[in-house]
Order: C-alpha cells, then sequence, then structure tokens
C-alpha cells in the first residue's frame, strides 16, 4: 500500500541518518590522523579538508538511495536520468572553476555540491510522488536530518580550527 511504501521510505531515511552520521563525524575529526597513519604525514596534512568533504559528501549520497529506488521502483528510471543529465553541465562548470580555484579540495567541492542537488531534485520528486501520505512524518525526519548536519558542521569547525593531536595505535 501506498502507506506502507511510505513508512519504509520514511524509515530507510531516518536510519541512514542514525547510522551513518556517527561514522562521518568520526571521519572528519579523525581525518587527519587516519590520513597520516595510512599514507604519511606529508599526504595528510594536504588531504584532510579533501576527506572532511568527501564524508560529508558520502553522508547526503547515502541519502540519495531510498528517493532514488522509490522513484527506479515506481517505473520512472527516465525520471533520474533526465536529473543526471541536467546536473552534468552544471557539475563540469563547477568542477572547471573549483578544480582551478582550489585544487583538490575544490573536486571534492564540487562531487560533494553535485550529490546535494542530485538528493534534493530527487527528494522532491519522491515526495511529490507521496503526496497522498501523510506529511508530518517528513518534518520529523527533516530534523533529524538538520541535527545530523549541525553536528556535522561542528565537527568540521573543531577539526579544522582546534586539530586533534590524536595517534591512532594499532594493537594486534
Amino acid at each position: 500500500t501506498d502507506s506502507n511504501q511510505h513508512n519504509i521510505y520514511q524509515l530507510s531515511l531516518k536510519y541512514l541518518v542514525i547510522f551513518i552520521t556517527p561514522v562521518v563525524v568520526i571521519l572528519i575529526i579523525l581525518a587527519h590522523p587516519i590520513l597520516d597513519l595510512w599514507l604519511g604525514s606529508e599526504f595528510s596534512s594536504a588531504s584532510t579538508f579533501v576527506m572532511q568533504i568527501l564524508a560529508v559528501g558520502a553522508l547526503i549520497n547515502a541519502l540519495a538511495k531510498p528517493p532514488y529506488a522509490f522513484i527506479q521502483g515506481a517505473g520512472h528510471p527516465e525520471v533520474t536520468a533526465k536529473f543526471h543529465l541536467l546536473q552534468f553541465p552544471i557539475y563540469i562548470c563547477m568542477l572547471y572553476f573549483l578544480v582551478n580555484k582550489l585544487g583538490a579540495n575544490g573536486v571534492a567541492l564540487a562531487w560533494t555540491i553535485r550529490v546535494l542537488i542530485d538528493t534534493v531534485l530527487l527528494r522532491i520528486y519522491a515526495t511529490r510522488m507521496m503526496q497522498k501520505t501523510v506529511i508530518k512524518s517528513r518534518h520529523n525526519l527533516l530534523k533529524s536530518e538538520i541535527t545530523a548536519f549541525i553536528v556535522i558542521l561542528f565537527a568540521l569547525y573543531f577539526s579544522a580550527y582546534e586539530p586533534l593531536n590524536i595517534k591512532l595505535v594499532i594493537i594486534v
């Protein structure tokens, strides 16, 4: 039924926020030590912001999966294809500008902005497809997403201005 589809859709978004947000926050906070341990201090110094932005983008991209699956499952693959065709020239322009201005950081920002646009378009379309269902649950989910992004912004802020001198210890 429509109500059951809506509930599954809302629960999938809710659980994505609940389970992926802590991972993203940990990746943001520990980006430098992880990269330092994995690839060395020179690489980690140049790539910490890239990893942090890509982690945020991964969360945003994960939130695009339920509406993408819903639209595809409802028999409208042309919608997602049109969205991707619409985003392509925007992404290429952003990529060109941001790479020239910010280098690798610009690539990460361009991709994150592209997946944000994709997620917004997909969520708007999927929500319109489900207009018959209760709107109230959508507002509750939006509150949890906003809270997650506020937590992520704080993590980004504090990791940028208060670098943590955390050494990862591997116990074998």
